[in-house]
């Protein structure tokens, strides 16, 4: 009976070992190591599945390196921090994440406070709680670096208080620059603000449909995630436009704009039948036919769902 005991208990530290990676113990030293290397100028890294398990532990680790005098070690505190994040499916992992690169944005580092703002747009929506928010709103008018990327975060994740602090900023005078002043219309765009919309819909309206517009300018279209934005792609995606090359640089010739559009707008409805992978890639064969589907689609469904949790 005790073999049999014995036996079991095996048994369940195997499992244990299999479903949470190694021991906190392990954890630690792997975390140690991780930081010694990026304190010597080596780019380390810790598979996520090697902690499975201790991903709060993890993060209480990591976070005191955020104030590491050496950029690098920062850096690469912010990278655990965001891999970790990424990878869970616990909310409460997530979460503590986000709130953790947000602080990280206060980094006097330019590319350190960048890559924390990036890191954000991996995100989700729900990941940012209320404390998460009022912590951005706090940064509003505070941010040295990366204006662009900030105001998109603040647009994507924000609240109504949010959407008063931007516009306060928009009435300022000051030496913004055109680039600074379309992203924070994007912002409140994205915030509901229907001056803002109609803003930068009117700054897109009558532009020639070609590959200019289509990848320098649409997907800043996209990002609104507004139904007035999503109407304008609507009408690009009926156009038989062929001013766009093709996708692939072996490939002579024009195609269809309407072919990219229909791909740019894929990862944002809900439901729709071009499908795509995590990288926006879409699982598409014939794109002629696909352009049928989906202009059929469309006439089916006026009142389509626009998802709102991806950045």
């Amino acid at each position: 009976m005790k073999n049999v005991t014995l036996g079991f208990a095996i048994v369940l530290c195997m499992i244990s070992s299999m479903l949470y990676g190694q021991s906190k113990k392990e954890t630690k030293i792997l975390i140690e190591d991780y930081f010694k290397k990026a304190r010597s100028g080596e780019s380390g890294f810790i598979n996520a599945q090697s902690y499975l398990g201790y991903e709060s532990y993890v993060l209480a680790e990591a976070k005191p390196f955020l104030d590491d005098t050496v950029i690098f070690v920062r850096y690469k505190a912010m990278d655990l921090i965001k891999r970790t994040g990424i990878k869970s499916v616990d909310p409460e992992i997530r979460t503590k994440s986000v709130a953790f690169l947000i602080e990280a944005i206060k980094d006097k580092d330019s590319g350190n406070s960048g890559f924390a703002l990036k890191s954000l747009k991996n995100f989700n929506k729900s990941d940012f709680n209320s404390i998460a928010v009022d912590s951005i709103n706090a940064l509003i008018g505070n941010v040295p670096y990366h204006l662009s990327d900030f105001h998109l975060i603040v647009g994507f994740a924000g609240n109504g208080a949010s959407k008063d602090k931007l516009v306060s900023v928009l009435k300022q005078d000051n030496k913004r620059t055109q680039k600074e002043t379309w992203f924070l219309h994007l912002a409140l765009a994205r915030l509901g603000s229907q001056e803002s919309i109609q803003y930068c819909l009117a700054k897109v309206d009558n532009q020639e449909l070609n590959d200019q517009l289509v990848y320098f300018i649409l997907p800043d279209i996209a990002y609104i995630r507004q139904p007035d934005a999503f109407k304008y792609l609507e009408s690009l995606i009926r156009s038989e436009s062929t001013r766009c090359a093709a996708a692939n640089a072996d490939t002579e010739g024009s195609v269809k704009c309407a072919f990219k559009v229909m791909v740019l707008v894929a990862p944002y409805i809900a439901n729709f039948p071009v499908k795509t992978d995590q990288y926006g890639d879409a699982d598409i064969t014939n794109y002629e036919q696909a352009l049928i589907e989906v202009r059929q689609w469309f006439l089916d469904n006026p009142l389509y769902v626009l998802k709102l949790e991806q950045f």
